[in-house]
């Protein structure tokens, strides 16, 4: 692969890791993962909820529902400013 794929997958491998890391100091979890997406899911919130308090904060996330559970949205992985964004709306949304 070229420069620009591999310096990609560095990057999402590493904003992947901050998430899954910060997730241990929240009510929040996902399972581990290899692509640019989490399964993320809420303690006491369904998938529409936290959606909702995400959006909120101008984080747009797939609801599980439609994915087959109806308590995880799906995130996608992507730059250090959307993962600070991602994080700052989960502390808000479940603080």
């Amino acid at each position: 692969c070229g420069p620009q794929v591999a310096a990609r997958r560095a990057q999402v491998a590493a904003e992947r890791r901050r998430i899954l890391d910060a997730l241990h100091d929240l009510p929040a979890d996902a399972p581990p993962s290899q692509t640019n997406s989490l399964w993320l899911g809420a303690a006491g919130l369904t998938a529409p909820e936290l959606a909702a308090r995400l959006g909120r904060s101008g984080v747009i996330v797939a609801q599980g529902g439609d994915l087959g559970d109806d308590t995880r949205v799906r995130v996608t992985v992507q730059s250090g400013p959307a993962t600070d964004r991602l994080l700052d709306a989960l502390r808000q949304a479940l603080g």
